[in-house]
């Protein structure tokens, strides 16, 4: 009989770690009294300094005794072990060393089944301002106009470079961590280049300008099961805010609008093609959320996840209720216990 154990990793090193522990949480209350438990060999926990625990299926899970007693060990020899046993891996490790493509191209040497998706996709999609250089001939949709800084030494040149509001983020943090909105007339430079020069020490990467554009935000699921390529239903993300948050991201369901497929905008419909285009286009596997913004009937591309948070609140899961697909369900054809 073909070998369906799987083992469950979160935590990680990423300002994400909380979003993935989160997600862990809410899979393993579902997993825990459901007919996936038979197939669970383990679960592991990565801590924010890389310390790699393992545990055999816990009957009640905290992030205490249960695990943190276990001697660490290396991911390497973690890797190893899951090789030789023929274990599919489900990672839940969002951020770096989590979709930068670099655990992806560890489990493609060693031929670990998993979600992780490709190293492409993976890598490019995490640098955002690659992901846009990429898609920029792109006829069905646009990027908006973003500028890549190293260090906070020329930051006038830059804000020059823009007419109207600006958006500064970090380059490869996702969950919309760090993100402001700075008005063209009101920028306080200190405050700006403190900003910089945070996400910089954080990220030890870049720190993307951006321009505002005041739209409707979208954001779109898209899997691959058995070979067929499936949007799932999109959802318009509404709050009051100027710019979607951290806190507003992980907040309550109520920023979020399912437009069920009969109600769909022709231009609602473009963005779950465009959506399977880019899952296409960069050799995606599993499943991915992209997020744009509309202004003017103009679609502008602005993230794309290829590892999407699974928390109780997260977009994807409100999708998949709208699909009246089962996390569970979901769980079991991501993982290949079921094929239907």
């Amino acid at each position: 009989m073909k070998n369906k154990s799987f083992s469950i990793v979160y935590g990680g090193l990423s300002t994400e770690h909380d979003v993935s522990v989160n997600s862990f949480l809410n899979i393993y209350n579902t997993i825990k009294s459901s007919f996936l438990y038979e197939y669970l060999y383990s679960v592991i926990y990565i801590d924010t300094d890389g310390k790699v625990y393992e545990s055999s299926k816990p009957n009640r899970f905290k992030i205490d005794k249960d695990i943190l007693n276990k001697k660490n060990i290396s991911i390497y020899t973690l890797m190893r072990k899951i090789k030789n046993k023929k274990i599919y891996i489900y990672s839940l490790l969002y951020g770096g060393c989590g979709e930068d493509g670099s655990i992806q191209g560890m489990a493609n040497i060693l031929g670990i089944k998993n979600n992780f998706g490709t190293i492409f996709s993976s890598a490019l999609s995490i640098n955002k301002y690659f992901m846009y250089q990429y898609f920029t001939n792109n006829k069905n949709f646009k990027m908006p106009k973003t500028i890549q800084v190293k260090n906070s030494k020329y930051l006038d040149e830059v804000i020059q470079s823009f007419t109207d509001s600006i958006v500064v983020k970090p380059n490869s943090m996702g969950s919309s961590k760090y993100i402001q909105i700075y008005k063209q007339d009101s920028i306080d430079l200190k405050l700006l280049s403190k900003q910089c020069d945070d996400i910089l020490k954080l990220n030890n990467d870049s720190v993307l300008f951006q321009e505002y554009i005041n739209g409707i935000e979208y954001t779109c699921s898209c899997s691959d099961f058995n070979g067929f390529i499936q949007t799932f239903p999109l959802v318009k993300v509404s709050y009051a805010d100027s710019v979607y948050s951290y806190d507003l991201k992980y907040d309550e369901y109520n920023y979020y609008t399912i437009i069920k497929e009969k109600e769909e905008s022709s231009l609602e419909t473009k963005i779950k093609e465009i959506t399977k285009e880019i899952y296409i286009s960069i050799e995606c596997t599993g499943t991915i959320r992209v997020d744009f913004i509309v202004k003017d009937a103009e679609i502008y591309l602005l993230e794309i996840n290829t590892l999407p948070g699974l928390t109780e609140v997260s977009s994807l899961v409100l999708m998949l209720k709208e699909y009246d697909v089962s996390l569970e369900r979901y769980l079991a054809k991501q993982i290949g216990i079921i094929n239907d």
